[in-house]
C-alpha cells in the first residue's frame, strides 16, 4: 500500500468526536503553555502584559521557530549539503522566537532572552508542583535530562 492511500485510510477513520477532542486538548495545551510565559512576562514588562499576550506569544513564537529552522535548513543544506545548515537553522529560530517576545511584550532583545528563561524556569517549577500533586507532567517533561520527582529529591537532599 502507498503512502497516500495509507494516510488517507487514516483520515477516514478519524471521527468528529475525536477531532472535537483533539481540539479540545491543543487549547488547554496552549493554555497551560501560556501560563509560564504570562508569569515570566509580567515580572519582565513590570505587570505591563496579558494573558491574551502570552498566548499570542506561545502560537507564533513556534510558527517563527519552525518557519525559519525549515526554511535555512533547506535551502543552506542543498546548497551546502553540510550539518551546520541545520545549526544556523536552530540558532536564527531561536532569534526568531526571542523576536517574537520582543515583538509581543514590548521590549528588548534582553527582555526577550529573559522571559524566555524565566518562563522555562518557571514551567519547570509547575512541572514539579503538579507531578507531586498529582503524578502528572507537562507535555516536553520527559525531554528534560532529570524527572520532576528526582529534582525533588535532590533538593530535599541538600536542604536536609
Amino acid at each position: 500500500m502507498n503512502t497516500g492511500l495509507l494516510l488517507l485510510s487514516a483520515l477516514e477513520s478519524i471521527s468528529l468526536y475525536n477531532l472535537i477532542l483533539l481540539l479540545i486538548a491543543l487549547v488547554i495545551l496552549w493554555v497551560v503553555v501560556s501560563i509560564p510565559v504570562y508569569f515570566g512576562a509580567k515580572v519582565v514588562t513590570k505587570g505591563k502584559s496579558t494573558i491574551g499576550e502570552a498566548m499570542v506569544a506561545t502560537l507564533m513564537g513556534p510558527i517563527a521557530f519552525v518557519l525559519i529552522y525549515l526554511i535555512v535548513d533547506y535551502f543552506l543544506g542543498n546548497i551546502t549539503g553540510a550539518r551546520s545548515a541545520a545549526a544556523l537553522g536552530w540558532v536564527l529560530a531561536i532569534i526568531a522566537w526571542f523576536a517574537v517576545y520582543k515583538g509581543v511584550f514590548q521590549t528588548g532583545w534582553l527582555g526577550a532572552v529573559a522571559i524566555a528563561i524565566l518562563s522555562a524556569v518557571i514551567y519547570i517549577a509547575l512541572d514539579v508542583l503538579v507531578y507531586n500533586l498529582f503524578a502528572v507532567t507537562f507535555p516536553g517533561a520527559n525531554l528534560l535530562p532529570i524527572r520532576p520527582s528526582q529534582l525533588l529529591h535532590a533538593l530535599r537532599g541538600l536542604l536536609g
